[in-house]
């Protein structure tokens, strides 16, 4: 099997498809003490990295190797910023001009191959935004379990 840079950009809903234990799970509702959960979304550490600098900014008390239960206005606060970070990725020509979005330390490698991380990026903050915003319509959290 090869290497794909959309595979580290997957939402995954069946944990049945993980290779591994390095992804981060979004669970609808509050965390119970139960993880692997079959409601939750599972996305590789490695894409999840790209959307830690505008969660913790919202959240400043986040915690990639904890568990985090964030709230519906909070979820909606990140949303707005998943919004503006897609919408600059998909004007954007280059990595400078989202930099505001991630972590500097993410800028190298986003850089280097910027195009196509533009595209798996984009695909991924879609359908992240979509799932959220269908989970709160019966959910007031959403939690996010950690590495």
């Amino acid at each position: 099997m090869t290497y794909e840079l959309a595979d580290d950009f997957k939402i995954f809903h069946n944990k049945n498809e993980l290779a591994g234990t390095a992804y981060m799970e979004l669970l609808p509702g509050k965390f119970h003490n139960e993880y692997w959960n079959d409601n939750s979304i599972y996305i590789d550490e490695e894409g999840f990295c790209f959307l830690e600098n505008i969660i913790e900014s919202v959240v400043p008390k986040f915690e990639r190797y904890s568990e985090t239960t964030i709230s519906k206005g909070k979820w909606g606060k990140i949303i707005h910023a998943f919004n503006e970070f897609k919408q600059k990725l998909i004007t954007a020509s280059q990595a400078s001009e989202v930099m505001d979005f991630i972590y500097e330390g993410l800028y190298k490698e986003l850089n280097n191959k910027f195009h196509e991380y533009k595209i798996v990026l984009v695909k991924m903050l879609e359908e992240l935004c979509q799932w959220v915003e269908e989970q709160l319509t019966t959910n007031k959290y959403l939690s996010v379990l950690g590495l």
